[in-house]
């Protein structure tokens, strides 16, 4: 198990200092910047070009409010489109990790097998931190 998660560390630094992200940024705006046919032509074409996607979104790490209530929890939702197969939001908020899968029913056979399967990993995860 810490091999994998080495391995995943590794492999995320290393997309991390890729320019893809600015670059794809630079790219929307430019896309936006087309008429709506061809804006949702050149979106569905690089949407088509992947399978799902992942995020992890470090929220703040205090309790926020709004309009005087303190906000007790937060969902991150993946972005979906195209022909995404799966995706996963890792976001975290005021010391709490949180987690929403995506999953597209009729290529997923079992979602709620894949959300155990990650839950019993991430345990796995914190007991080894101990």
């Amino acid at each position: 198990m810490l091999e994998r998660l080495a391995e995943t560390k590794r492999r995320m630094d290393w997309l991390k200092h890729l320019p893809e992200a600015s670059l794809t940024f630079m790219l929307m705006g430019l896309i936006a910047r087309t008429a709506p046919p061809v804006e949702r032509a050149l979106v569905d074409f690089f949407a088509n070009k992947a399978i799902g996607v992942t995020t992890n979104v470090a929220g703040p790490g205090a309790v926020r409010t709004l309009a005087g209530v303190p906000v007790t929890g937060v969902l991150g939702w993946v972005p979906g489109s195209g022909r995404h197969t799966l995706g996963a939001c890792i976001f975290t908020y005021a010391g709490r990790v949180q987690v929403g899968l995506l999953a597209d029913a009729a290529v997923v056979r079992d979602p709620q097998a894949l959300a155990t399967a990650f839950e019993h990993e991430a345990a796995a995860l914190v007991g080894l931190a101990g």
